[in-house]
């Protein structure tokens, strides 16, 4: 691990830190690390992985999403008319689930083997961005303006090397994979990586770290005691504690004693006093919170992920909550991923619903007692020969 010290006043300079080994995780979280650089691949996915309020998000999000159902008007679940599942690895839920996080990270990156026929010898899968190795001329080609169909084929028919973890890679065409974009691809010279979000929550996130690293301090220091013998400051012949007397006096505080007795009066002191002040959860939920928003997810969701349903806002504003998020959230992402499907596979008319959910009844149940009332309107006018306007 190698470091460049620059001491100046005013405006600390960076410390440069080599990304190799575990050494990226002390460059990632040093409040004095190089704050605009953005982060790799690998970086990103240890970044979510080994931080609790924003894998929490992370989870929330990907678990609302893989609840979701593909139709068509004719068939529910149609996916699972096609094949039973999408490979050998994992269920059509956990593809979802899959698509939300990568999405989440940047870009999903879907790969659908063998052309548009679905069955047993083709399968359906999101790599894992961490894997890509691309190859500088194929990057080279990305960046040239597309004009012609002619150009695009070339682009699709190179190779991007996917290395496997035991030590295995293979060589995919460009043509066999689809990246969804979280937010962009336009800002990138490779048109397949996506811009992401957690380079912008870069700071908040190292925040969350400072602050359960600062906790885990405080709670081991918690348990120990500073012991110290009182000096008169006026009485110049008294010497300072021995090394003896500092050894009896931790003996017998470290006993079982009840009382102990002592030449001079003694203080004992925790190391940590107030855990309280510092307010280091509140500075971790404060970041969840952040983390959460910068996703688009009401503070009535993530507090209720927390609490159980039991913070602030009532059930039935927490239900319209999650069916705001979920129309305006989980529903722009369904149709990326629909569309997609569609394209890959050749099928058409699919859409993604969480209509089956139970907080849709929140808006179920309103509409039911809307038409109640329009109903009691409409025999109350025509009983008292009336316009149903006079009772609206």
């Amino acid at each position: 691990m190698g470091f460049n010290f620059n001491i100046s006043f005013g405006n600390p300079q960076p410390i440069s830190v080599e990304h190799t080994g575990k050494d990226w995780m002390y460059w990632m979280f040093s409040s004095r690390g190089i704050k605009n650089t953005m982060l790799t691949p690998q970086q990103k996915i240890k970044v979510i992985l080994s931080n609790p309020a924003c894998l929490k998000v992370f989870a929330l999000n990907a678990d609302l999403f893989s609840l979701g159902k593909i139709n068509t008007d004719e068939q529910e679940d149609y996916l699972k008319t096609l094949r039973k599942s999408p490979n050998y690895k994992q269920n059509w839920t956990q593809f979802k689930w899959d698509y939300m996080f990568w999405n989440m990270m940047g870009t999903a990156y879907l790969w659908k083997t063998g052309g548009r026929l679905f069955n047993d010898q083709n399968t359906l899968q999101f790599l894992n961005p961490a894997n890509l190795d691309w190859k500088p001329s194929t990057v080279q080609k990305m960046m040239d303006l597309i004009l012609t169909k002619a150009t695009y084929k070339d682009i699709m028919g190179e190779v991007v090397k996917y290395q496997f973890g035991n030590g295995k890679a293979k060589y995919i065409p460009l043509s066999e994979i689809t990246p969804l974009h979280d937010l962009s691809s336009g800002m990138n010279d490779n048109f397949y990586v996506g811009i992401s979000r957690i380079d912008a929550l870069y700071k908040i996130i190292a925040n969350s770290e400072e602050a359960l690293d600062a906790k885990n301090i405080n709670v081991r220091y918690s348990g120990k005691w500073m012991v110290s013998g009182k000096q008169d400051p006026n009485n110049v012949n008294e010497l300072p504690l021995g090394d003896d007397e500092k050894i009896a006096i931790e003996s017998s505080v470290n006993g079982n004693k009840q009382v102990h007795a002592n030449k001079s009066m003694i203080d004992i002191k925790r190391f940590t006093d107030n855990m309280a002040a510092l307010k280091l959860d509140e500075a971790y939920w404060s970041d969840y919170y952040a983390i959460g928003s910068m996703y688009g997810i009401p503070r009535d969701i993530l507090e209720a992920y927390v609490t159980g349903g039991k913070g602030g806002s009532t059930y039935e504003n927490q239900e319209k909550s999650l069916v705001r998020h979920i129309e305006y959230g989980m529903k722009p992402k369904g149709q990326e991923l629909t569309d997609a499907l569609e394209s890959i596979l050749d099928i058409e008319d699919t859409t993604m619903t969480w209509q089956h959910l139970a907080c849709y009844n929140v808006f179920e149940a309103e509409r039911q007692n809307v038409v109640t009332l329009k109903m009691n309107n409409a025999i109350l006018a025509k009983a008292n020969n009336l316009k149903l306007a006079d009772y609206e």
